[in-house]
């Protein structure tokens, strides 16, 4: 059985917000999924997370705005992927 990154398994998800989208679907689904790992139980834990391993993040996402906020991932973000994702 083949097992999929985080990028190839969710990158093809449709993205449920408007218009006004400062950052990938797939670029904040990776960030929260890695934060969760991690330990994240917040969306500020996710926010410091982001900040903390910008760098390491470049390696794998583009990140044009740098690592996003994380009430901006809890507004915009989280809860449109969970709804785009049957949550």
């Amino acid at each position: 059985m083949r097992t999929a990154n985080i990028i190839d398994h969710f990158g093809s998800m449709p993205d449920p917000r408007e218009d006004n989208r400062r950052h990938k679907l797939i670029e904040i689904l990776f960030i929260v999924i890695c934060a969760a790992v991690c330990g994240a139980e917040t969306w500020n834990d996710i926010e410091a997370f982001g900040k903390a391993t910008e760098s390491w993040l470049r390696k794998y996402l583009e990140l044009p705005h740098g690592a996003t906020r994380g009430k901006r991932v809890g507004l915009q973000g989280g809860a449109n992927a969970c709804t785009a994702a049957g949550g």
